[in-house]
């Protein structure tokens, strides 16, 4: 989780800074995720909350708090509603489940 919450921040913020959009789009892959059988990543539930509670600070800070998300990918399905719950509580501004 860490590595790619701080490569996210590092990179992404900076570009949205210089951009300053009217809205994001998340691509809202969950293809990273520790048991995914594609993704050989090691995300959790838990990493995905925090990197979609940097995605909505940096909509509120750089968008307007414009935001959307479109599901394209993850396919442990037994855990991917896990993940798609942590987004849309952190979106939501909730604590994790």
């Amino acid at each position: 989780d860490a590595t790619i919450i701080a490569a996210t921040k590092e990179i992404l913020q900076a570009k949205l800074r210089d951009f300053s959009p009217d809205y994001i789009l998340i691509s809202a892959g969950f293809d990273p995720l520790d048991t995914d059988p594609l993704g050989g990543f090691d995300m959790t539930p838990a990493g995905f909350y925090e990197l979609a509670a940097h995605w909505r600070e940096w909509a509120e800070r750089y968008a307007g708090g414009n935001i959307c998300g479109v599901l394209e990918g993850g396919y442990d399905v037994g855990r991917l509603g896990d993940c798609v719950r942590g987004v849309l509580r952190a979106w939501a501004g909730l604590r994790p489940v």
